[in-house]
């Protein structure tokens, strides 16, 4: 894969976190309300520099949360196309050979 190609799957990426269906999430996850909600609380008592610094932290988060998910999503997909290895690997375990 060239730069280009990986610059084209950034900017995918950053659209991702744009998106109406990544507002409802945010919006009505029960674990992120209580940390926003914490979030807020303590930002309120910070300077507006800390402010835009955890801000900008948070986005990096959920950027690299998408990314972990994409990796997810591509391991198990090539694990579901070959479930005799995966089979084998889980009997493995049951013995104690892994």
């Amino acid at each position: 894969m060239v730069k280009k190609d990986l610059e084209v799957i950034d900017d995918m990426i950053g659209q991702l976190d744009q998106s109406a269906r990544w507002a409802r999430i945010i919006a009505t996850d029960p674990m992120i309300q209580q940390s926003e909600s914490k979030l807020r609380k303590l930002l309120e008592t910070l300077p507006g520099p800390v402010e835009d610094a955890v801000f900008e932290y948070e986005g990096d988060i959920a950027r690299a949360a998408m990314l972990y998910g994409m990796w997810v999503m591509c391991e198990l997909r090539e694990i579901l196309n070959d479930p005799i290895q995966l089979v084998q690997y889980m009997l493995d375990r049951m013995e104690g050979h892994v």
